[in-house]
Formats: structure tokens, sequence, C-alpha cells
């Protein structure tokens, strides 16, 4: 431990010790939200014309009422069969069946 300078050194000692302690492990998995948004923006920052298309899609998201339209706009701005992210348009496809598309 360091030498303490300060009386509020060793409070900010504990504190930085129990962030440290709190963040360790805390890469997202494969099954957590935070994985697959990761995932997807590193994929896309990858390919410049994907890029552009993904947040175009991600700026009217606000403005979609129903699954219906979220995956017609997915379609719309990502394409229809040449989507470069994997497993795109299982996505696509698997999205239109579910209620998921309304709570993206």
């Amino acid at each position: 431990m360091p030498t303490i300078s300060s009386p509020l050194e060793p409070v900010v000692y504990r504190i930085g010790e129990e962030l440290a302690r709190l963040s360790a492990g805390s890469t997202p998995t494969l099954f957590e939200r935070r994985w697959w948004s990761q995932t997807v923006l590193n994929l896309a920052m990858q390919d410049s014309r994907f890029k552009t298309q993904l947040f175009r899609f991600i700026d009217v998201l606000p403005s979609v009422t129903d699954d219906e339209e979220v995956v017609a706009l997915a379609r719309e701005y990502m394409g229809d069969g040449d989507t470069p992210l994997f497993g795109g348009q299982w996505g696509l496809k698997a999205l239109s069946a579910t209620n998921l598309g309304a709570r993206l």
C-alpha cells in the first residue's frame, strides 16, 4: 500500500479497490443483450456501408410502433439478401415471427 499523504487517500484507495473488484469479469456473455450490442457495433465498424445503414436504421427506431415495421425497416436499411452481418437474415426472419421487435 502506498504512503498515505492525505486524510482522503485511504477512502479513495478503498473506493478504487471496490470499483476494480466490482468491474472484474464484467465482460458480457452470449446470452446478454450487451454482448449482442457490442458484437453488432464491432462488426458494423468494419464495413462502412453497413455502418451507415445501421445508424440510419437506429435513427428511425424511436418512431416504430410495431414488430412488422421493425422488420420492414431492417430489410429496407440492411438489405434483404446482402447483409454482411453473421446471421443477419436468420435474425430478421426470427424477429418477424416474435414480439422481440417491440422490445428493441
